[in-house]
């Protein structure tokens, strides 16, 4: 499998190979508002097992973040 992060980061592509190679999408990945799609022809189910398998390895990819990873993220900027 690979994944590919678009340049803002908004959204993802992921080659998921089967029999065939299939394209996931991931969408609004900065706002928290997720939604996906799949090039496959899964028409019995609102998410398709080449999402769920996109969706297990971003989730074993990730890391928590340290507390001071959290407070530079959060550094509050004075107004002018």
């Amino acid at each position: 499998m690979k994944i590919y992060f678009s340049a803002d980061h908004q959204f993802l592509v992921a080659e998921v190979k089967e029999t065939k190679l299939y394209e996931v999408y991931f969408y609004g990945l900065l706002l928290g508002i997720i939604s996906s799609s799949c090039t496959c022809l899964n028409d019995w189910a609102n998410v398709c097992e080449h999402e769920v398998a996109v969706a297990n390895e971003i989730d074993s990819a990730m890391t928590v973040l340290s507390a001071s990873e959290i407070s530079l993220l959060s550094k509050k900027v004075k107004p002018k």
